[in-house]
């Protein structure tokens, strides 16, 4: 730390910043960037549902259909080929949520069935994401400890805990992801969540909010004005990209700029949530990744859990004739199947290319600094297999993913062996707390 940093306190930057705690947060964080202490690290684990289709996710050990959509931003993917799940003890039960558990713990599951479950095991340890969260160096220091984030929450048949969520804060424990965008914005930017509704009451109500607070971003342009001069001069350009950010993110928002995806009075009517329909779950989830994208430039998080829908999801596309895509896993009509995780990759892709498009505030871009684990919870829908999961990893140097743009055969591993593979990439020691089966950290996977 300077001397600089190192003298001034919370306080002194908590009234520099005129009571502003998103302000004084910025100002330190980028007194310390003037001062080059080392960037920020990221940890997204994103989730998709119900399998994949092994013939068409790789074919003649290249990208198959499904991974196709991936070609623009491959040069930063490692596919992994031969990796397992492998569940400890009472990991017999749901084969969704057993798999969920088993990736995201490393722990055994318990003998204990949760409520509104018939066949599921409650988590026995807090999620690793969250151990990791509160032990690590590098995910300290910022004002969102964590985010669990999901596109759409309902799931096929009974609504089992093990199946809705990734992250646990201790045993039976779970942290359902936030499936409203506006309820994520509020927590991760403030109260300047749009009102809904296409009516003369809401649209009122949204001018008073306007008139009132302009933005999240007024009363901190206010403030920048006043303190400018106390501020590194090298590090005032660092501040207007966190303004840019903001800026972006609400107009996309609140429809306010040129061209936005949403209004203010569409957002609650067009992103319905819990609505069952694909397109809309693909609206929710752009709205999520604007404000990820938003955030990280920001640094306000660095440890997300993303869930586009639940293990066992119930989710229908129409394009593929599927009512019901756990119901037709369960079928094994491939060739929907195919489409199904296809159309996942094909609405994943943009937001990775985003992280690649993306400067960084501290140099590069937020790729080079972001390790994404996309992930799911079955190989094959129809018979649950957990051997030779369709999991990629995307990042850049900065993470450690090293000889990127190819598929790695990781054949022997479990999903374990990924954890320890990065534990000294996020400033953890060995992870010691595993209770399921794991080999190692992987060769030749990270640096």
């Amino acid at each position: 730390m300077s001397e600089f940093t190192a003298r001034r306190s919370r306080r002194w930057f908590l009234e520099v910043a005129g009571g502003s705690v998103a302000l004084a947060y910025w100002l330190s964080q980028g007194i310390g960037r003037a001062q080059g202490l080392p960037g920020a690290k990221r940890l997204l684990i994103l989730h998709r549902p119900n399998g994949s289709i092994r013939e068409d996710w790789l074919r003649n050990g290249a990208r198959g259909p499904i991974l196709e959509p991936f070609a623009p931003v491959w040069s930063h993917a490692v596919a992994l080929k031969g990796m397992a799940v492998k569940p400890g003890k009472n990991g017999n039960g749901d084969p969704h949520g057993r798999s969920l558990v088993t990736i995201m713990t490393g722990s055994d599951m318990s003998p204990k069935i949760p409520p509104g479950s018939d066949d599921g095991r409650w988590n026995t340890t807090e999620s690793l994401d969250q151990k990791w969260a509160r032990e690590s160096p590098v995910f300290n220091g910022v004002p969102v400890k964590s985010l669990q984030i999901g596109a759409n929450g309902k799931m096929s048949g009974l609504q089992e805990p093990q199946n809705r969520t990734l992250s646990y804060s201790g045993a039976e424990q779970p942290l359902y992801p936030v499936i409203n965008p506006n309820d994520v914005f509020s927590r991760v930017f403030g109260s300047t969540t749009m009102p809904g509704g296409d009516t003369a009451a809401n649209q009122a109500a949204l001018a008073k909010l306007r008139r009132r607070r302009e933005s999240v971003l007024t009363f901190v342009r206010a403030d920048l004005t006043r303190v400018r001069k106390q501020f590194p001069a090298e590090s005032r350009a660092d501040l207007e990209l966190h303004e840019t950010a903001i800026r972006e993110l609400e107009s996309r928002l609140d429809g306010t700029a040129s061209g936005a995806a949403c209004s203010p009075a569409m957002i609650e009517a067009t992103l319905p949530v819990g609505d069952l329909n694909a397109a809309n779950t693909a609206r929710i989830a752009e709205a999520h990744f604007a404000i990820l994208r938003a955030a990280f430039v920001c640094d306000l998080t660095r440890m997300v859990t993303f869930m586009w829908a639940t293990g066992a999801s119930a989710i229908s596309f129409s394009d593929f004739k599927i009512s019901d895509h756990h119901n037709t896993s369960h079928n094994n009509d491939r060739p929907a199947l195919s489409n199904a995780d296809r159309w996942y990759s094909q609405r994943t892709a943009p937001f990775i290319q985003s992280l690649i498009d993306t400067p960084d505030p501290r140099g590069g871009r937020l790729i080079d600094r972001t390790l994404v684990w996309y992930i799911n919870e079955n190989a094959e829908g129809h018979d649950h297999n957990l051997s030779d999961m369709p999991f990629v990893l995307f990042g850049g140097d900065d993470v450690g993913l090293v000889q990127r743009g190819r598929i790695a055969d990781v054949s022997g591993t479990t999903s374990n062996d990924v954890w320890l593979s990065i534990a000294a990439t996020f400033g953890m020691p060995a992870v010691k707390s595993l209770q399921t089966p794991f080999t190692g950290p992987i060769p030749g996977l990270f640096a």
